[in-house]
Parts: C-alpha cells; structure tokens; sequence
C-alpha cells in the first residue's frame, strides 16, 4: 500500500477489516438480496470499479461505496480496490460526493436522497439550481425531494406508505398547517379518485384562499333571495361567468365561512362588483313593487295539468309577466297556503276569472274522458275473463313475461275494482308496508315490488287469481278460473 507523501489521491488495495462506513452517507438502508448478488459477482470476477476512502486515526472511512464494501464483506475478500484521498473532504464535500455516485449507480432510497438533498441546501447554502447541475438532473427533480422533507405530518404519511411519493409533494406545496391537514385526511380516506383530481383540488383550494384574504366576494352571495339572477344586459350568473365561485359545505366550513343553509352556496368574486350592485339595485326595486301589490289570486300547481300550464286562447299564466312564483312573497314574510306556487298580480282580475272558467271547462271534459276510458278497458277486462268460462281466454293460452304479467295484474287491480282493490292486493301479499297515499304512487310501488320480489312462474299464478276475482267487482255473473302454473291448467274456484 502507498504511503502519502506527496498529498495526492492515490490508488491502493487496502485490508477489508480496516475500512469504516461515514455516518453521513445519504443511504441508510441496503437491500441484503442485492449484497448477497453482489458478493457472489465479486467471488466470480473481483471488485472492477474501486471505492473512495479517506485515512482517519489508523482506518479508512468511505466516502463513496458502502454498498460494494459490505459486499466485499459478505464474500470475504481481505483486500479491496480503494482510492484514497490523503485529507478528510468536508461535510458537505462527502455528502455530494456519496449522493452523486450513489446516484450514477444503484438507485438510492428516495427519503434518504431526499435528506442529502435538504441538508447541502440548508446546511450548506447550496441553491437547487447548482445542486441540480452537479447531480445531472432537472431543478423539478431536486424541488420536489426537497419538499417531501420540509414538514413531519406529510414525511410521515409518506414513510408509512399511506400516500404516495407525488401526493407527498404536492401536500408539501401547502403552508397552513390546517389545511395541509384537511388534505392529508382526505387522500388518507381515498377522497380522491386519482393524482389528477387531487392536484386539481390543491389548485383550487390556492384560488379559493386567494380570494377569501382579498375578502372582496363573502359579502356578495348569489341568492335568489338577494340578488336578482336575470337582468336584461347583464351576464346570468353561472360557472359559465368567470367571476362565478361556487363552495361545497364542507370548504365553509374549513375556511370558516358563514353556514347560512346547507350544501352549496354561490358566490361572485368579481373585484369591481358593478354587475353585483345593479343586480343587487334590480332586485331592491323588484322588492318594493312586490310589497305596494295588494290584490293577488292564487293559483293552485297540481302537475302538468293545472291552471299554471293551462293554456286559453294561446295565453298561459306560466309566461304572463304578472305572474309571481309564491316563494318571492314568502321572502316578504307571508305565509303562502299549501299547493300555491304562484299569484296573479294582473291590476283587474277579469284575466283570471276568465283563465279559471276556461280551465274548469277543461278539466270537467279531461276527467270525463278519463272514466270513459277508464270504463272502456274495465269493460275489455271483464269480456275477456267472460271467455275464460267457455276456454276462449286469451290469457291463459300466452306465457307472458314478468313485465306482461305486471301489466295486466295492475289493470285488473285499477280498472276492476279501484283503490279500494289495490290497497286490498297489497295487504294479501304482504305489499302493504311502507306504501304511499297517492293512488298514482301506489301503482308504481306495486309495479315494483312485483317485479323486483316476485319469480315469473308466481306472477303467472297472481295474474290468473286476480283476472278470476275481477269477476267479482263487475255485474255479470263470470265463473272465475285459477290457473295452475305447475300443474299448467285451469282450476275452477268460486267467490
């Protein structure tokens, strides 16, 4: 082995026993797979590439190849290639000099790398941007390992793998304690579909905290009840408006934002606010005609069929301009009467009693149709369970689908019999529980519950059972039929 006598690296072999590890290698951790590898290449071919050490107290302590000496280790080698620099490098030479070769070969624990990184650039005033030209690698790419080291809450999350390496970064990027918390909880609860929706949400939660430090948008909240939406000349506020902010419940409250109502609430964010103020004008002056209107005319919203659609001589309330919907007078502090959703503030009420006669006409004819249609198929029913007596029925020849089956059940049911009948079915088959009031939702309950809890082969048999006791409602005298779906024929069976 060469002395040092003329202050120059120099290249030796050097006894395995008297080589240390440095307590400020940048790697911690070695795979002991990947040193049992190595050993067994060095057994085969010897050490080609030698390591880097320093002379310290009668030892040599590594600079670069820590790796390469367990192994050496591992294979017990006596000797190992070495070159070795007469003085110690300063700490902060050591370290760039374990990171940069660590780099150039195994690729390095990334919170390990990330340590070096922080600690040249914290400890010893190095930029990212030299930093990263002396690695060889983009300034992103040291950015973004200096980050995952700059706050305990997220390094942990990310040693403990419960986010991932880009989540780690970009939660880096939050300075508020609290807020980086509410994220960190989130990804942890899989809030979030992908990477990308969570960097969108991180980029809006920066807007959102801009706006609410500039504080120039919690007084202008886009409420019907506040500001008018449509106003001639004017943007109609909606995400479609750049100025447009819209928070979810849960973004009030983390930001601390008055909890008027539940659920979403609206915002304009515009800086000037003049589009506000004249809405806000426009809604004022709406305001105050509504209160000087004295004499106004309910009108009743029962569906598609009420006044509130119904058109008389190509004029319907809906688009008449004296049209007023009830929740704008219940803004004033009346109490608006159940099924009003609107008033008519015409000056005369000639236009209304004339709208009412017409449409009393209306529903008068509509209704009557109705049962004479009602009457037409219950008639069609009854002929057709009348021919099941001579074994003409059509029914009982078909093998209906479930649907099909469904269908006719549900005609006997309303055209034979009524209300009275379907409530009567549905406590027979157990159908009764948590069945609605209205005649039209109840169809639509039984409809579903014999699709959904019924096999094709019982509705058969219900459908016969309930053609035959249709019979029963009407005034001609039928002999009923049951039909057998296993034993596939008609069983007689009186009523």
């Amino acid at each position: 082995m060469r002395s040092e006598d003329n202050g120059k690296a120099y290249f030796a072999h050097i006894p395995t026993e008297e080589i240390k590890a440095s307590k400020i290698n940048p790697r911690k951790h070695f795979d002991p797979l990947d040193i049992e590898e190595l050993a067994k290449s060095f057994k085969e071919y010897g050490i080609i590439q030698p390591i880097i050490v320093y002379p310290h107290n009668s030892k040599f302590i590594i600079i670069c190849g820590e790796r390469r000496w367990r192994a050496a280790k591992r294979a017990n080698l006596e000797k190992m290639p070495a070159v070795v620099h007469p003085t110690p490098p300063s700490d902060e030479e050591a370290i760039s000099l374990a990171l940069i070769e660590n780099m150039h070969r195994k690729d390095i624990d990334v919170l390990n790398e990330a340590a070096a990184i922080r600690g040249l650039v914290d400890g010893y005033g190095w930029t990212q941007l030299d930093l990263a030209d002396k690695l060889g690698v983009s300034i992103t790419y040291v950015r973004n390992r200096y980050l995952v080291m700059k706050f305990a809450d997220v390094l942990s999350a990310f040693e403990n793998k419960e986010i991932s390496f880009s989540e780690a970064v970009e939660l880096s990027t939050i300075e508020d304690a609290k807020s980086r918390v509410w994220f960190l909880q989130r990804l942890i609860n899989k809030e979030f579909g992908d990477f990308r929706q969570f960097s969108l949400s991180v980029a809006r939660y920066r807007n959102l905290k801009k706006a609410i430090d500039e504080k120039h948008f919690i007084n202008q909240p886009l409420d019907r009840k506040r500001i008018e939406f449509k106003a001639s000349g004017l943007p109609y506020c909606s995400p479609n408006c750049a100025q447009h902010l819209r928070l979810s419940w849960n973004e009030k409250k983390h930001f601390g934002i008055e909890l008027e109502k539940p659920g979403w609430s609206e915002y304009c964010v515009a800086l000037n606010n003049e589009c506000y103020k004249e809405k806000k004008d426009i809604r004022s002056e709406y305001i105050e005609k509504l209160k000087r209107i004295e004499d106004k005319r309910p009108i009743v919203d029962e569906g598609w069929e009420s006044m509130l659609w119904f058109e008389h001589q190509n004029k319907s309330c809906r688009t008449c301009k004296f049209m007023v919907d009830a929740s704008d007078f219940e803004m004033l502090g009346e109490k608006i009467k159940d099924g009003v959703h609107a008033y008519c503030t015409f000056p005369k009420p000639h236009c209304f009693e004339k709208q009412s006669k017409a449409y009393a006409v209306h529903e008068e004819k509509r209704k009557r149709l109705i049962i004479e249609k009602e009457e037409e198929r219950k008639q069609r029913l009854i002929e057709e369970v009348s021919k099941s007596t001579s074994g003409e029925s059509m029914i009982e020849k078909k093998n209906f689908s479930k649907r099909e089956c469904t269908y006719l059940i549900l005609q006997f049911l309303c055209y034979a019999g009524g209300q009275g009948r379907l409530q009567e079915f549905a406590q027979k088959h157990s159908l009764h529980k948590n069945m609605p009031s209205k005649y039209s939702s109840q169809i639509n309950f039984i409809r579903n519950k014999l699709m959904d809890c019924f096999p094709e082969g019982q509705l058969h048999e219900v459908l016969f059972s309930e053609a035959a006791l249709s019979a029963g409602y009407s005034e001609q005298e039928i002999q009923p039929l049951f039909f057998d779906r296993r034993e596939q024929k008609e069983i007689p069976i009186s009523i």
